[in-house]
């Protein structure tokens, strides 16, 4: 079949397209200033379609080297910048970027880098941002996926009228059939997701001001779910093995949870098998922290704080991960508090432990079932 190029452009746009090779297809529409568009496509049945439209600033980059690639992108006005590389088979990318500041105006507006190598990784991007009075947006995500079968998901929406917000999220992803869901909303969230392996799947949502999720995967088949509304969350899960199942759901103001599962730092020996372990985590009112660490197999930890000012975190800190801690296999700790000022600490050492803690206004108790 024959390659096709269609570039069409107004009033002070400059805008290449290079395209090689046969049976690919590039479609580059522009409609307004200092828009630039650049294609290279080699192989067969590429496809790429580019449409900026008005404003001001738009880029847009896209390499693809391989077998049935596709990309998609549309570019609304004000600062954009997308910029795709694909190589492989199969690899299908949607970008769609929104961007307008005006008056007083700030910040990137909207940007999207996105490397894929590898086979059937499928990758959509939506960013809407909108800001005046003041103004400041910036909505940034940069994705690299290596392997077979990945799948990123971001959506990041826009922080809208009267000023300011900014989004942001950074994914990587090596391995096979690894899954990345991401949903933002609001102004300074920022997600990062770092996974090896296979078969990881992680999910977060966002949705207030000054959320904070980072998750970091190493191994196979591991599930972890994250949800934070509210503003000045944050999240931080690590997870060094396999089949392991995390999540957490914080709901209100200033909550902070992280969970060391690696085996490192104090009072953990850095070395042994973490697999097969599963926590939750549910924050629901104001000012609650938990931080906590897990070393060793098939544990179970569950926590639920409702309530203010409810602690879980030992006396080192926030990250010293020794408000509970859980080093040995098949152990069970679950902590429940409800009410204000709350605190509890937990460590089980060995294997096949059992504990219970139960605070509320009207009963505070550590109730030990199967004591070491």
């Amino acid at each position: 079949m024959m390659k096709r190029i269609l570039l069409t452009a107004t009033v002070l746009i400059f805008s290449t397209g290079l395209v090689s090779a046969q049976s690919n297809e590039a479609t580059v529409t522009q409609n307004t200033n200092r828009s630039n568009a650049t294609v290279e496509q080699s192989g067969a049945n590429n496809v790429a379609n580019a449409t900026q439209q008005f404003g001001q600033f738009h880029d847009v980059s896209i390499e693809q080297i391989g077998n049935m690639n596709e990309v998609d992108i549309i570019q609304d006005n004000t600062n954009t910048l997308a910029e795709i590389f694909q190589l492989g088979n199969s690899n299908l990318a949607d970008i769609f970027q929104r961007s307008r500041q005006f008056l007083g105006a700030s910040g990137i507006g909207a940007s999207i880098i996105l490397d894929q190598d590898g086979n059937l990784n499928t990758a959509s991007i939506t960013q809407d941002a909108e800001s005046v009075e003041g103004s400041s947006t910036t909505s940034e995500a940069s994705v690299a996926q290596t392997g077979n079968s990945n799948d990123i998901s971001v959506v990041q929406l826009r922080p809208t009228g009267f000023g300011s917000g900014t989004n942001s999220v950074t994914a990587a992803q090596t391995g096979d059939a690894n899954t990345a869901v991401a949903n933002q909303g609001g102004s300074g969230n920022s997600y990062s997701l770092n996974a090896m392996g296979n078969l990881n799947d992680t999910y977060s949502n966002q949705l207030g001001t000054n959320n904070n999720a980072s998750v970091w995967i190493s191994g196979e088949s591991n599930d972890i779910y994250q949800d934070q509304n509210g503003h000045a969350n944050r999240i931080r899960l690590e997870v060094t093995g396999s089949s392991n199942d995390f999540s957490a759901t914080q709901s209100g103001t200033s909550n902070f949870a992280y969970v060391n599962a690696r085996g490192t730092g104090t009072g953990f020996s850095g070395v042994g098998i973490i697999d097969n372990n599963t926590l939750s985590i549910n924050q629901d009112g104001s000012s609650n922290t938990i931080s906590g660490g897990i070393q060793g197999s098939s544990n179970d930890v569950l926590i639920t704080q409702f309530g203010d000012g409810n602690l879980v975190t030992g006396g080192s800190g926030n990250w010293s991960a020794d408000g509970f801690r859980v080093i040995g296999n098949s152990n069970l700790l679950d902590i429940f508090q409800s009410g204000e000022m709350h605190s509890a600490t937990a460590i089980q050492t060995g294997n096949a432990n059992s504990a219970q803690i139960t605070q509320t206004n009207g009963f505070s108790g550590l109730n030990p079932l199967l004591p070491q």
